[in-house]
């Protein structure tokens, strides 16, 4: 979720998330606002844009710390619960805003039971702060506990650093303790994303202050010397360099049990490798789905030149509607309907459907958002392919969990029109989201998927092509000079066909006179017989 600040109250009031006992477990009796912990558990499901009220301990806030599955952390992030520990309750707020210089601004509603106009004054309070653990707080008068780390908010992502041991989470719930010998917590709430790996025993390394977690199946491991996966930015623009020719093609393999399901990083056009090609960005491709109990495609249609997806099974003209991406001979890339590139299939060397459209254009083009509507609606990871007004590639990778973390479908239309896409296509998200950029991955997707969109480049050789241009001229001239010769003797024919036909045409003149003449003489002869008679 991208987080948006809250700096002041309007909308807060008469609003469901800070007035409803399904958002807080503090919205009731006294402890309507202001509040500072009925405010807390609100505004987290606000800034998460999900109801995370259950994730929220249902106690005093100076026990939030120690009772919370969110992960514990002394560095703040944007949508983190500060804790502080004092008096009867302890107190809790929101960090709405990280400054340059460090401090940051936490949002809060300061309990109270003066007057009315105290009230109004502590229902909704900002403060500046740099609160550092075990320190008392000036502000506020109380020790400082640490920040609750939202899980559903990605704004604020680690970087990888190749020269360190990192960690890259991939699922949202983990096995945790606190310390190396502690008790074990089943499920504690962490973002995805990548971590610095500060000691290790064994299966369990320490990411942050002192909680443990189990690497298990959750994470992948990223060694110290594993340099060559750099970070790289959710949007990658590929230039045509006009000294290389580029192709798109598509792998994958038809659906169904008795075939098997690829690995992205195993993906790759042989082909065109073979022939010299070079791969600069491979990304996985669209859905799969099961209906009516058969297996049938939200996918390839076509890869590598061949028919290979099973489109007569069940109900997959549903869609038809959907924006399909086409990849023409000549490299290039079309954006039309699903029923629109059937319809042609063959022009194509490679086709696949996507999740839904986003531009066309220029324009919005969602084609398919009703077809597919909780894919649209629902928060995931993204993976959209598309160009530029000038025909440059681009290509958008977010990593994210379908219904906790990413973006809405609703969102990528703005998104795409600000990073300069003319035409845009939305393919699988969530855990599907994959993309390998010049050899190298910087997003890998944690589940296995069936297609991936690639594109590839080579090198222009000029005398070749020029010794293409000049054979296809021969060709052209070879064919030029069939066709003249035909045509010659086409023309010659029909001087010799008129020829014939005007001499048709005076014998037929020849014989009519002559018929007119019997037919005259008849005449005579016949009145000469009626006088004899």
């Amino acid at each position: 979720m991208m987080f948006l600040e809250r700096l002041i109250q309007t909308g807060m009031k008469d609003n469901p998330i800070y007035y409803s006992l399904e958002y807080s477990w503090f919205a009731k009796d006294d402890l309507w606002l202001p509040n500072c912990t009925a405010f807390a558990c609100s505004r987290s499901s606000e800034a998460a844009g999900r109801n995370v009220k259950q994730q929220i301990p249902r106690t005093n806030a100076q026990t939030w710390y120690e009772k919370s599955n969110w992960r514990g952390s002394t560095v703040p992030q944007v949508g983190a619960i500060a804790v502080w520990g004092g008096g009867k309750y302890g107190h809790v707020g929101i960090v709405e805003r990280i400054n340059e210089d460090g401090s940051v601004v936490i949002s809060q509603s300061n309990y109270t039971r003066a007057s009315k106009e105290a009230m109004i004054a502590n229902y909704f309070v900002l403060g500046t702060y740099r609160p550092e653990v075990g320190k008392v707080t000036k502000y506020i008068g109380w020790t400082f506990l640490g920040y609750l780390i939202n899980p559903y908010i990605n704004d604020i992502r680690t970087k990888r650093d190749p020269a360190k041991h990192q960690i890259e989470v991939t699922k949202e719930k983990v096995r945790a303790r606190k310390g190396p010998n502690g008790e074990i917590y089943s499920g504690l709430f962490i973002p995805i994303g990548l971590y610095d790996v500060l000691e290790e025993d064994g299966d369990w390394v320490r990411v942050d202050d002192n909680v443990w977690f189990s690497k298990g199946d959750w994470a992948t491991d990223y060694p110290a010397e594993k340099k060559e996966e750099e970070d790289m930015p959710e949007l990658v623009k590929i230039v045509k360099d006009p000294n290389y020719n580029y192709r798109w093609s598509l792998d994958g393999n038809r659906y169904g049990d008795k075939y098997d399901v690829t690995v992205m990083g195993g993906f790759g056009d042989e082909k065109l490798k073979a022939d010299g090609w070079e791969e600069v960005l491979a990304v996985n491709g669209s859905l799969f789905y099961t209906y009516d109990g058969k297996h049938y495609a939200h996918g390839v249609e076509k890869s590598r030149g061949v028919i290979n997806q099973e489109l007569e099974m069940s109900c997959v003209t549903d869609s038809f509607e959907v924006m399909a991406l086409g990849m023409d001979y000549n490299g290039g890339l079309t954006f039309k309907k699903t029923k629109d590139i059937c319809a042609e299939i063959w022009e194509y060397y490679g086709a696949v459907t996507g999740e839904f459209g986003i531009m066309k254009d220029g324009q919005k083009a969602e084609w398919g958002k009703e077809v597919f509507s909780q894919q649209y609606n629902d928060i995931s990871g993204r993976t959209i392919i598309g160009t530029d007004k000038e025909g440059n590639y681009l290509s958008y990778s977010l990593a994210g969990v379908s219904g906790s973390s990413g973006l809405r479908g609703a969102e990528l239309y703005d998104l795409c029109k600000s990073l300069g896409f003319w035409n845009a296509i939305c393919f699988d998200g969530g855990g599907s989201v994959f993309r390998r950029v010049n050899g190298v991955k910087d997003i890998t997707t944690t589940r296995k998927v069936k297609n991936c969109v690639l594109l590839y480049r080579k090198k222009r050789n000029v005398e070749e092509e020029l010794a293409q241009m000049k054979t296809a001229l021969e060709e052209a001239e070879k064919g030029l000079k069939t066709m003249t010769q035909k045509y010659n003797e086409v023309c010659q024919f029909n001087v010799k066909l008129t020829a014939e036909n005007e001499k048709l045409k005076e014998d037929a003149r020849l014989l009519t006179d002559t018929n007119n003449k019997l037919l005259s003489a008849y005449g005579e002869i016949n009145k000469i017989l009626k006088g004899v008679i």
